[in-house]
């Protein structure tokens, strides 16, 4: 069953859909990397929306801990989803929003509730329902397809997690629609063998910055892995950026004045590059997700 469906527009890698915040029209980002569904500051203050502190929610993610406030919907209308009295996060953003920004960001914790058909290169994502199916009808669009087996879901953490390969061994990954190209962390790439030294004149040439959620920018850069695997697909001569992802993400114990490296945090941010070459439908409950091949490069790098 066909809960509903959402009309994508795929703009510089950022899957956009239209909605709606109090009868007022606003831009939505698809980010299933992040767990939290939020509203950016800016975009809830424009929007007249009330603002209250949240002392017991944190929010990590590509530059570090998020300042996080929250605030309540009467009204809010993604396509054809709606719903009434919602509380979102609201999130600080590090520099202004411009008017062409997305105001929303519509996390996996909506995504984890129902089954998703991932169909970017369509400009579509169905919303399922699937009663007395096989897994292997799921696909009904292809003949054959690959699979591989997500990890447990985390109550407080619903991301869309699972193991990958790169040159052989595993790293974590997440399955991320907000990151506009796969990118892996310095640590995961060294330790397989996959990283190019900073310095080199070809990795220099092609550095940039990576932004997220936090306030500081990363430098990042292009690295080679020899092969790339996910479920039964691999994938060889990979480039994809590399970037030290979640250095500044980091929390003191209680009684010391000691940082630490957050929990929970990955190896691999699997981005739209990634759902654009491919059809994907995710499963939560039976932790799978079957995908198909579109054809042309699985990865991209800027």
């Amino acid at each position: 069953m066909q809960l509903g469906e959402l009309q994508v527009s795929v703009t510089a890698n950022r899957p956009l859909v239209t909605g709606q915040i109090n009868g007022q029209s606003v831009r939505v980002l698809i980010d299933t990397g992040t767990s939290v569904s939020f509203v950016w500051e800016g975009a809830a203050r424009r929007l007249g929306l009330p603002l209250a502190s949240v002392r017991s929610v944190k929010v990590f993610g590509v530059g570090g801990e998020a300042t996080v406030l929250g605030t309540t919907v009467k009204e809010l209308q993604v396509g054809s989803y709606s719903a009434s009295n919602v509380s979102l996060a609201v999130l600080e953003r590090a520099r202004e929003l411009r008017p062409e920004d997305p105001a929303v960001v519509l996390g996996n914790d909506f995504f984890s509730q129902v089954v998703s058909e991932f169909d970017l290169a369509q400009g579509a994502i169905r919303l399922m329902r699937p009663t007395g199916c096989q897994i292997d009808e799921l696909a009904y669009w292809a003949r054959s397809y690959s699979m591989a087996e997500l990890a447990r879901p985390q109550i407080d953490n619903p991301q869309v997690r699972l193991n990958v390969s790169v040159n052989g061994k595993p790293v974590e990954a997440v399955l991320d629609t907000g990151t506009r190209t796969t990118v892996i962390t310095t640590a995961a790439a060294q330790n397989a063998g996959v990283l190019a030294a900073p310095q080199d004149a070809g990795a220099r040439a092609e550095s940039g910055k990576m932004g997220g959620v936090g306030p500081k920018a990363v430098p990042s850069y292009t690295g080679t892995l020899t092969t790339f695997a996910i479920g039964d697909e691999t994938v060889r001569s990979a480039r994809v950026r590399v970037a030290d992802l979640f250095r500044s993400d980091t929390v003191a114990e209680t009684g010391s004045h000691i940082s630490r490296p957050a929990d929970g945090l990955p190896g691999m941010l699997i981005g739209c590059d990634f759902f654009m070459s491919h059809r994907l439908m995710i499963l939560p409950e039976e932790r799978k997700v079957v995908f198909t091949y579109n054809g042309g490069p699985v990865f991209q790098t800027p």
